[in-house]
């Protein structure tokens, strides 16, 4: 059954061919009249081979082949794919290798974060040492402790010790509450950083889509198009042929066409470059040949949203916040710091053998005691720290009034472009109508007179370039609805 359908279209698009008459070496003829034929030497390699075969093999092989073309095309549109915008997107987020990272990324500042909080604990070692003294002062008879060294004033020997250590830091005015501050603050950016790279992949996503989709609706306009300027390149020349037009009407059609011809091969590579970066995000592959692109959907929105905790200004606002902590916390190093330590020990020693010294460790002693460590001076890396501190949080304040200038510039934008879209819709239904008008009147005499044809194929291509401008148009209201209801979402 399809064959045969295929089959009985074939004649039909045979005769009207056969009517047409239209021959590529005639155009190719007529572009030499004004134009380099080098300039479309890519749009000839591309369309010789089936004209050649059409003129030369004739019409009943020529079926034929186009039984066999349909065969294919429409026997693998069955497997043909449809994009739709919000499908992507759900794919873009699971696959998404930025998203991956972020969320690895707050993995480690949660880490960090509980690393951090280890400075409230006290620090608890052991220490096992063992040692030859050699006694350089054979007056000396006391033995004295300083800390962990014991000194001896015996004679000359082998010594070991094993000790079990303390240390807390009682108090340091505030600077360790203010590093475990910092730590929490990188954890809420790590969680800011995470929302916005999935904000910031729903709009590459949709610039993307909406490049594709607009390339889309230009190709389908053009292959309409394209017909009609074939249709018109035939009329010329027989009019030509009549004496009714010169050579300057029938080069300027084949110009017409060839450029045409151009401007969809470069229309197909914009789709295909549209569909590579489509499959980067959600990690397939999409071929141009049987992918097609569903509308996009027109959102109404009438609240601008509020840039104020967008996570750009969040992670702003959090820097400012860490860098001021960083701040106080040099400060507060500058201040004296109050630890607590303790120590128990066991001690050993023999004057002749290593390893009697060992077995004597049955001495036992404890201490416990606080320490206040001050740094007087240490080559002004202090002063010079802070002022550092100060620069850098002066310019993520001057980073952040910028950042909030641009959203709030882009929102404008996007809605008083929107508004301005929103107001010609009405003029936009008005001209098609009146286009069209104007088609239905002049389409009598045109079926009549060939000269009144080709002035309604001008008119005609006229109202599919009129319409495709409107479409695009319609795109882009849709693309920059989506766009401002994702800020407001955002907002919220």
């Amino acid at each position: 059954m399809f064959l045969i359908v295929s089959t009985l279209l074939g004649m039909v698009v045979l005769g009207w061919k056969d009517s047409l008459k239209i021959s590529f070496i005639d155009l190719t003829q007529d572009l030499k009249h004004g134009i380099r034929k080098s300039q479309y030497g890519s749009m000839i390699n591309n369309y010789s081979f089936f004209h050649i075969v059409m003129m030369r093999t004739g019409k009943y092989f020529s079926l034929l082949v186009y039984t066999c073309f349909c065969a294919v095309v429409f026997g693998g549109s069955a497997l043909a794919v449809e994009l739709d915008f919000d499908s992507l997107l759900q794919k873009a987020i699971i696959h998404s290798h930025d998203l991956k990272v972020a969320a690895l990324e707050k993995s480690i500042s949660d880490i960090k974060l509980k690393e951090t909080k280890a400075l409230y604990f006290p620090t608890i070692y052991m220490r096992f040492g063992n040692e030859y003294l050699h006694d350089l002062d054979k007056e000396s008879q006391q033995t004295a402790y300083v800390g962990d060294t014991v000194i001896t004033g015996s004679d000359s020997t082998y010594q070991h010790s094993l000790s079990v250590n303390l240390n807390y830091n009682l108090y340091d005015f505030g600077a360790r509450g203010k590093k475990v501050g910092i730590s929490e603050d990188d954890t809420r950016i790590s969680e800011s950083n995470l929302q916005k790279s999935s904000n910031d992949l729903k709009f590459k996503l949709l610039d993307i889509y909406a490049r594709g989709l607009k390339n889309y609706v230009n190709l389908q306009h053009q292959n309409k198009i394209i017909q009609f300027l074939q249709e018109k390149y035939y009329l010329n020349k027989r009019l030509q042929e009549a004496g009714r037009v010169g050579q300057l009407e029938v080069t300027d059609a084949a110009v017409e066409l060839a450029e045409l011809y151009n401007t969809i091969t470069d229309t197909r590579r914009e789709i295909e470059s549209v569909l590579v970066n489509i499959g980067f995000y959600v990690g397939e592959k999409y071929g141009a040949e049987n992918t097609t692109f569903a509308d996009l959907k027109y959102m109404a929105v009438t609240i601008t949203p509020s840039v104020d905790s967008f996570p750009d200004l969040v992670v702003y606002d959090l820097e400012i916040d860490k860098k001021a902590k960083e701040l106080s916390a040099a400060t507060r190093e500058m201040l004296p710091s109050f630890n607590l330590y303790s120590s128990y020990r066991l001690y050993g020693r023999d004057e002749n053998e290593f390893t009697e010294s060992f077995n004597d460790m049955s001495r036992t002693n404890a201490s416990v005691g606080v320490t206040v460590n001050f740094k007087i001076f240490e080559g002004f890396s202090s002063v010079n720290k802070r002022g550092r501190l100060k620069t850098e949080l002066e310019r993520l304040q001057v980073l952040r009034d910028r950042k909030k200038a641009e959203l709030v510039a882009r929102i404008d934008s996007i809605v008083n472009e929107l508004s301005i879209l929103e107001s010609s819709k009405d003029e936009w239904q008005s001209y098609l109508e009146k286009a069209e008008e104007r088609i239905e009147m002049s389409k009598r005499l045109a079926n009549e007179k060939a000269i009144e044809r080709v002035s309604y194929l001008d008119r005609h291509i006229e109202l599919l370039e009129s319409k495709t401008k409107i479409e695009l148009n319609k795109i882009d209201m849709a693309a920059k609805s989506l766009e401002l209801q994702f800020y407001n979402d955002i907002s919220n």
